[in-house]
C-alpha cells in the first residue's frame, strides 16, 4: 500500500457542523500526509504551503545524529510501523556559508533534514540532506545508524558549493536490515549502501530536521511516500 495523498488535497477538507480552527485543521491534514509533530524542546514550528512542508528552526541547537547516544531532540513527523517499508522524500536545506559550518567548541555546526527510523530498544538509523563540513570538506549528504547494543557509525558524501539544495533520500527496512538511496529526480536511484542495525518488531518512523549553526533557518519537505509491505 502506497500513501501519496497530495497535502493540498488534504488542507482543503470540507467543512464539519463545528468547524476547527485553521491552525487544528492543517495541523490534521499535516499529520495525515507526514505523521505526527513531535517537537520535545520546543520553539521549531511549521507551516503547509500547497504541496510543500516547511519547517523553521530556531538559532540554538536541535539536533542528533542516529550513532549518538541520547534522546532525539530534533523536531520530526512521526508514525509507526509494523513491517518492511520503503519511505522517500525530497529535502531542501538553505545555503549556508562556510563560515556558519565546521566545529565550534567541539560542536559540529549543520543544517539536516532528512528520514530516521527507530525501534522500541533504540536501534536507529537515518539519512539526511546536509550543509555541513567535515576536516574543510563539505557534505551533500550522509547516512548514520546505531543499534541498541551500542555499536554504530555513519558515513558523509561530498559536494561543491554549487551542488542542489534539494535531493531526494529513501529509507526503507527488510526484516532487521536498513537500506539507503538517493536520487536527483526521485526516479532514479542511486543505493547507498545496507546496514544491519537488529530492528525487532514496530518501528517509528519521521522525517526530522536539525540546525546547530546558531542561526535559524527554515528546511522544506516534499514527495513524501510510505510503501509499506504486502503480507
Amino acid at each position: 500500500m502506497t500513501r501519496t495523498i497530495p497535502l493540498a488535497l488534504l488542507l482543503a477538507v470540507p467543512a464539519l457542523a463545528a468547524p476547527l480552527p485553521d491552525a487544528e485543521r492543517d495541523r490534521l491534514a499535516v499529520a495525515r500526509v507526514y505523521g505526527a509533530w513531535t517537537d520535545p524542546l520546543g520553539g521549531c514550528s511549521f507551516r503547509a504551503a500547497g504541496p510543500r512542508l516547511h519547517v523553521r528552526l530556531p538559532e540554538y541547537p536541535r539536533g542528533i545524529i542516529e550513532y549518538m547516544p541520547g534522546p532525539i531532540d530534533a523536531p520530526r513527523f512521526v508514525r509507526r510501523m509494523n513491517g518492511d517499508f520503503s519511505a522517500s522524500v525530497r529535502a531542501e536545506v538553505p545555503r549556508q556559508p562556510d563560515e556558519r559550518l565546521g566545529n565550534a567548541g567541539g560542536q559540529s555546526r549543520f543544517v539536516a533534514a532528512g528520514l530516521t527510523a527507530e525501534d522500541g530498544r533504540g536501534s536507529r538509523a537515518g539519512i539526511r540532506k546536509f550543509e555541513k563540513m567535515d576536516g574543510g570538506h563539505r557534505t551533500a549528504y550522509g547516512s548514520a545508524f546505531r543499534m541498541a547494543n551500542g555499536g554504530g557509525g555513519g558515513s558523509g558524501t561530498g559536494a561543491g558549493k554549487d551542488s542542489d539544495t534539494r535531493l531526494f533520500l529513501r529509507l526503507a527496512r527488510k526484516g532487521t536490515q536498513v537500506q539507503f538511496a538517493t536520487s536527483t529526480d526521485g526516479k532514479a536511484w542511486r543505493e547507498y549502501g545496507k546496514q544491519e542495525v537488529g530492528w525487532a518488531g514496530e518501528v517509528t518512523l519521521g522525517l526530522i530536521a536539525e540546525n546547530t549553526t546558531g542561526v535559524a533557518v527554515e528546511v522544506t519537505f516534499d514527495h513524501f511516500a510510505v510503501t509499506e509491505a504486502k503480507d
